[in-house]
């Protein structure tokens, strides 16, 4: 027979940077002990007991010391990770400052378990409960000094472990209600299996648990997220091929540097979690395209921003890097295909589309130090001398780009140096 532990949980469709209802719920780690065996951690239990089939095997380094055992771990973690393992150092750092070790500690109405199924003559006991500090508790762990001091340095570490886990997946995004894929993670972590599994498999291993965030060949990326009308969890697509290279989503969190140029993501609300879109990165790392086309309500889109010189900005949703880096040896360009608004400005003029139903496609090329050097489009151009998109900015519009395509439409190619003459030889637009 097995002791089958369980809680329902609906999920509503509000969602936050941090989960609601933390302060009163918290959060706990457990034991699970069994008559004639060492008590173990929950997490350990459930990854190396075969009735769960998980395959896994313990990985037995450095095992005899828990502060030894914990920076093994985070050290796998950097590995595939280098940001978490990077955030999961940073807490490890006051662990034992922000811990208190209570003899006989009892904890009462924990729910955040999840599904835990047991041995009928094993008993699950709690060992630590996690909640924000605030002036009523001091501490953000509290643990049953009796439990945790029966505990061998490997499953210490693993408990250790697992706090730091959920205290992320409590607090991302889109915030994890149930501690299971926390504990599911922690037992991974602990296999054999993560000293070789590759980054494309932790990234989807990951997207399988319901994680927002990773990393991946240095930039920030969004994995999975909540629906609002739905209020289930969904992937957001990833695709991994070896010679067209990987695409994700990458999130918006800073400013791209590639190479000698810098795109800035511009948010309309900085507090809720954000997108510059899909990005291919090449095998070396480099980015080959960046495109905003993520249509996801509850991730806002951002558009990238460069600004090589104070009179020249781009604003786009589509870039194409070719595996170059704008600016580098030789002349690069950057693709945009607009979906409407302001494309780029220069000096007083802001070139846009003719209406938001125009297409056009605009090519910026630079020279060899990442200076704008002269654009390419193909379709009509009219000019109008309506204000311009920013405030304070541009006093004057080109509106460039077809109704509808027109394959008999030569390509224009404008020197940015002759940008004022020839805007001043346009014709007068029909509407602003």
């Amino acid at each position: 027979m097995k002791k089958v532990f369980g809680l329902l949980l609906l999920f509503a469709a509000s969602f936050s940077h941090a989960n609601p209802d933390w302060f009163e719920r918290g959060n706990g780690g457990f034991a699970v002990v069994c008559p004639g065996s060492e008590p173990q951690t929950l997490d350990l239990f459930e990854a190396y007991s075969p009735e769960y089939h998980r395959n896994w095997t313990l990985d037995e380094e450095s095992i005899h010391d828990t502060a030894t055992r914990v920076n093994y771990l985070l050290t796998k973690i950097e590995k595939l990770n280098p940001s978490r393992a990077k955030l999961y150092r940073e807490w490890y750092k006051t662990f034992n400052e922000e811990a208190e070790f209570l003899k006989d500690a009892k904890f009462e109405n924990f729910n955040d378990t999840g599904k835990v199924s047991i041995p009928d003559s094993c008993e699950l006991k709690q060992v630590f409960y996690q909640r924000d500090p605030s002036v009523l508790n001091k501490f953000r762990y509290t643990a049953n000094a009796n439990v945790w001091n029966s505990l061998t340095p490997k499953h210490q570490a693993a408990l250790i472990l697992h706090e730091l886990i959920y205290r992320e997946f409590a607090h991302q995004p889109f915030p994890h209600m149930t501690s299971e894929p926390s504990r599911y993670l922690n037992g991974w972590i602990n296999s054999l299996e993560t000293k070789t599994v590759s980054q494309q498999d932790y990234i989807l291993k990951l997207q399988s648990l319901y994680v927002t965030r990773a990393d991946y060949k240095g930039y920030p990326v969004l994995l999975s997220y909540q629906s609002v009308s739905q209020g289930t969890w969904e992937a957001i697509p990833v695709k991994f091929d070896a010679n067209n290279g990987d695409t994700l989503a990458l999130e918006a969190t800073e400013p791209l540097t590639q190479g000698s140029v810098t795109l800035t993501p511009y948010c309309l609300s900085p507090e809720k979690v954000g997108s510059l879109g899909f990005a291919t990165i090449l095998p070396d790392g480099k980015i080959d395209s960046l495109s905003t086309n993520l249509a996801i309500i509850t991730i806002q889109m951002c558009l990238a921003t460069y600004q090589p010189t104070s009179d020249f900005k781009i604003h786009g949703a589509y870039w194409k890097f070719s595996g170059n880096y704008l600016g580098s040896a030789g002349r690069s360009a950057v693709r945009m295909d607009p979906f409407g608004g302001w494309l780029f400005s220069y000096g007083d003029y802001e070139v846009t589309t003719l209406h938001p139903e125009a297409s056009t496609n605009i090519n910026i090329y630079f020279d060899s130090q990442g200076r704008p050097e002269r654009f390419t489009f193909l379709g009509n151009a009219c000019l109008t001398k309506a204000a311009g998109t920013m405030t304070g900015g541009p006093t004057k519009k080109i509106r460039v780009g077809m109704t509808y395509f027109d394959a008999s439409l030569e390509l224009s190619q404008w020197p940015l140096k002759e940008l004022d003459a020839r805007a001043q030889a346009l014709p007068a637009c029909s509407t602003n």
